[in-house]
């Protein structure tokens, strides 16, 4: 007789706590056969049946819990190395920790081309969360779109703020942005799951989603290769930069509470 026994790796063991994150149960489909026989089983016949890395369709990347009530201690818990973490502390003392990690597509270094957030919500006043989330292609995205110079020469961002969403694109000048996306959601005692890409972001649910063409080449740039034109030249630099509980860069008073914990899946 022959049964499916579910095996479980370390970086698995990461997520069983987490009971926000059952959208993402497609990453511990990992099974093995085994022949169940009266004697010990012959540890020749153990075959994992895992998938090819060509097939996987998403990898752990990294998990921040920012509450000390949580499954772990607050800190960043890192899986892969095209993650890094920039700032993380309880700067307002209100047991929310605010966190910044920078983030890599770069293909030489076997980054993912799209790297996802399943944000993991607390229950949440009405209206006044504040800033709980806000990705960026520069390290001096700090909300409301633009940025100061920086890394990159495109700058578009992403925010929610006291539970709506809004997408900015590149500045195409100093003060020259426009609102790409906006959207209110519903994320108290709830999880909500954001993908961002070369020219992309996607959300939902409710789903939604913008993606950018290469004539308009509004969104984030990855790698930063724009010509020279009404802002400098790209760097050709393939990073991101996320705010949890803050805005990137700062913060200033851009604080949020109520995110929990975060899940990094790329793909």
């Amino acid at each position: 007789m022959k049964t499916i026994i579910l095996i479980l790796t370390a970086s698995m063991l990461a997520v069983i706590p987490f009971v926000g994150f059952a959208a993402v149960s497609s990453d511990l489909e990992v099974a093995a056969i085994v022949d169940i026989a009266p004697t010990e089983p012959d540890p020749e016949e153990l075959k994992i049946m895992a998938p090819p890395a060509s097939q996987q369709t998403s990898r752990l990347l990294g998990y921040v819990e920012l509450t000390p009530g949580g499954p772990f201690p607050p800190g960043y818990y890192g899986f892969n190395q095209c993650i890094s973490q920039i700032a993380f502390a309880d700067t307002n003392s209100d047991q929310y920790f605010e966190a910044v990690l920078q983030l890599s597509f770069n293909p030489g270094q076997n980054c993912p081309d799209k790297i996802c957030f399943v944000l993991d919500y607390d229950k949440l006043p009405a209206m006044s969360s504040g800033w709980t989330f806000n990705v960026g292609d520069d390290s001096t995205n700090n909300g409301w779109g633009g940025a100061s110079p920086g890394l990159s020469s495109s700058q578009a961002e992403l925010q929610i703020l006291n539970q709506e969403l809004s997408a900015y694109s590149i500045a195409f000048g100093p003060g020259q942005v426009d609102l790409l996306a906006n959207e209110s959601l519903r994320l108290s005692q709830g999880s909500f799951k954001i993908c961002v890409g070369d020219n992309s972001a996607e959300w939902g649910n409710p789903a939604g989603s913008l993606t950018t063409y290469p004539n308009s080449q509004s969104l984030f740039q990855l790698p930063d290769d724009a010509p020279v034109s009404s802002r400098p030249a790209g760097n050709g630099n393939y990073d991101i930069f996320a705010g949890f509980n803050r805005v990137i860069s700062g913060p200033g008073g851009r604080l949020g509470a109520g995110l929990a914990r975060v899940m990094i899946t790329g793909y």
